[in-house]
């Protein structure tokens, strides 16, 4: 998990982050060489940060080939310098403490306005989870360990598929694995779990996405930076 921030060196230098956008390039290169997945967490909506900065984010991190993006809005929290300037600048957009979870857009930005900014972050995590990334991910780990997971297709694990699609269709994802457990030895599982865990983190992304929809307090905010033009 890697705090990246930013994806140009003028808005590194405005979060004072003491490196540049080659030495985030280099990093993350190494770490993949390496076998190590890589998060990387970016912030929105800095006061560098112009229309289209998210999808640029999100481009970036696709040129990366990062295994997962996270991409939250900058919020200013009472004792930091950002508070103090937000408040003193009068762009604060909300009290509502509930809100300042670094996924809503409660101060307004410098260069785009405020709904703009939170529909260009969903935008631009919705393009990186995107299903033809889920599926590819998905082909490329069951190709790369298909002798692995051939050793899944055992009777005690076939019998169980009807339990485990009626699971998964109610999304009760938290009673499938009791039921992998029961059918599965710890090393398959392993080899199934190095084979799946990438598409199955960026299909848990895309569906948060909708989560996030579906909250009427996400819906409400929407409508809120929607009034202030």
């Amino acid at each position: 998990m890697i705090g990246i921030e930013a994806i140009t060196d003028e808005a590194l230098a405005h979060v004072d982050k003491r490196q540049r956008v080659s030495t985030v390039e280099d990093a993350v290169r190494a770490l993949h060489e390496h076998g190590i997945a890589v998060h990387g967490m970016f912030v929105a909506g800095l006061d560098t940060d112009a229309a289209g900065s998210a999808a640029a984010t999100a481009a970036f991190a696709r040129r990366l080939r990062l295994d997962t993006f996270q991409l939250m809005v900058e919020t200013p929290l009472p004792g930091t310098r950002l508070w103090d300037r937000v408040v003193a600048q009068d762009r604060l957009l909300s009290d509502d403490w509930s809100l300042f979870d670094g996924h809503q857009v409660v101060m307004a930005p410098a260069k785009t306005s405020a709904l703009e900014l939170q529909l260009e972050v969903l935008e631009a995590m919705r393009r990186f989870y995107s299903w033809p990334r889920i599926v590819a991910s998905g082909v490329a780990g069951a190709l790369t360990h298909l002798p692995d997971l051939t050793a899944c297709a055992r009777p005690s694990l076939v019998r169980r598929l009807p339990a485990i699609v009626r699971l998964a269709s109610a999304r009760r994802w938290q009673d499938v694995a009791p039921v992998l457990d029961a059918a599965l030895p710890d090393h398959v599982r392993a080899r199934a779990r190095a084979a799946l865990w990438l598409p199955a983190l960026r299909f848990y992304a895309r569906r948060q996405l909708g989560v996030w929809w579906a909250q009427d307090r996400s819906r409400a905010h929407v409508e809120l930076l929607a009034s202030l033009g």
